[in-house]
């Protein structure tokens, strides 16, 4: 092709620029150069010449595809992105470049590509989205959207979409601004099981503020996060006197330590919290109370929140001491009988003792014949009368 070209610009006063030819050297390997030729005369003989000049554009041909081939993959980078990508070019926002992502969440087909957007997403009109792009596109600020509610017609029904997204400024090499790239995440599920849990919340404290008892709940980590009005009207504290950690200050200093050791064995393991404490009422009086918790789980098993309650036992207590107290006192008044009783007992066994020894000693002097007791080692340790009359001895003698 060099050739044929070389070959045209004398005959057909011809010339050519910028042809790139690669060639490999023996010596310096494989280089690309720039050729440009054109006719020339030489002054001095009137012959006709072909000027040729060559550039070596290797480096720069290197640094181009470099630059191509990044360009390329950052291209397939978004292309391929599970983000919705979209390059919109001109007033018009034009639809230059759109990936898979984009034309999915926009239900509008494949052939999109040249079309401006309110053409392809006429929904739009009168909403907030065109003033967002042609505000980037004239003032070159980016801009950046949290769950933007955007009504989009996909598959012949409109939707009510949520997007996180950010609209930045297209910048030609020339710094000049030429459209806006666009870069979205569709939130939709995200958000509205968001707001199915802020409505189950807003259930739970509307149960939570009728509730007699003193409700609270907790993060997994056991911070305080809510507490009903009738724990706030008992207690005289804001919110924020007692949110994290702070309802140390209403609790008993004799209970704390025990319970917080029950509370953090329970934020643990995750078992049910149960434990009796003092609390502090706007009076500055202490009432005891039954605090229960239990934990409310994902379903991996993972702590999400605790629930719990507070119910005065003040009057249980004072009924359960008092019983303690009477019980008490029963106990040592039986006592006090049961050591009567058997002092009783004893002297009841020492008179009968008694009387067997003087009714004993009464038939053995009435005996005529003479009776003795004697001890185990033979010594006579006792003789009636007739003992004493028959031998003739008395009784100092015989014992």
């Amino acid at each position: 092709e060099l050739r044929t070209l070389l070959e045209k610009i004398l005959p057909e006063k011809s010339m050519f620029n910028d042809f790139e030819v690669t060639h490999t050297f023996s010596h310096i390997g494989e280089r690309v150069m720039m050729l440009n030729a054109r006719e020339v005369i030489n002054r001095n003989s009137s012959e006709k010449l072909i000027l040729l000049s060559i550039e070596d554009i290797t480096d720069k041909v290197n640094a181009r595809k470099m630059i191509e081939e990044s360009e390329k993959r950052y291209s397939m980078m978004f292309m391929q992105s599970p983000f919705a990508f979209a390059v919109l070019k001109g007033k018009d926002m034009m639809i230059t470049l759109a990936n898979e992502s984009v034309k999915k969440i926009w239900g509008k087909g494949n052939n999109i590509e040249g079309k401006p957007l309110i053409k392809v997403l006429p929904e739009l009109s009168g909403g907030v989205v065109p003033g967002l792009l042609d505000k980037v596109f004239t003032t070159g600020e980016p801009y950046h959207g949290y769950e933007l509610l955007i009504p989009v017609k996909r598959n012949g029904r409109l939707e009510d979409v949520y997007f996180n997204f950010a609209y930045q400024p297209y910048l030609e090499t020339t710094g000049v601004i030429s459209g806006v790239t666009v870069i979205a995440y569709e939130v939709t599920n995200e958000v509205k099981l968001q707001k199915r849990i802020e409505e189950s919340e807003k259930q739970f404290r509307q149960v939570a503020e009728l509730m007699p008892q003193k409700v609270w709940t907790s993060d997994a980590e056991g911070n305080k996060t809510y507490f009903n009005q009738t724990m706030l009207d008992y207690t005289g504290k804001t919110f924020d006197e007692l949110k994290g950690k702070n309802w140390k200050k209403v609790i008993h200093p004799d209970d704390w330590i025990k319970n917080e050791k029950i509370w953090k064995e329970s934020v643990t393991s995750g078992k049910p919290y149960e434990a009796e404490n003092r609390l502090l009422r706007k009076d500055g009086k202490f009432l005891w109370h039954l605090t229960r918790a239990v934990s409310i789980k994902d379903d991996d098993g993972k702590i999400k929140m605790w629930v719990g309650s507070k119910t005065e036992i003040e009057e249980q207590r004072r009924q359960k001491e008092e019983l303690e107290i009477a019980v008490k006192k029963r106990t040592a008044e039986l006592q006090e009988a049961n050591t009567a009783l058997k002092q009783k007992h004893q002297e009841l066994f020492i008179a009968r003792e008694k009387l067997l020894t003087e009714y004993s000693r009464s038939l053995i002097e009435a005996s005529l014949d003479p009776l003795v007791t004697i001890n185990p080692e033979g010594k006579i340790t006792d003789m009636n009368q007739a003992t004493l009359d028959f031998t003739g001895l008395s009784q100092e003698k015989l014992t």
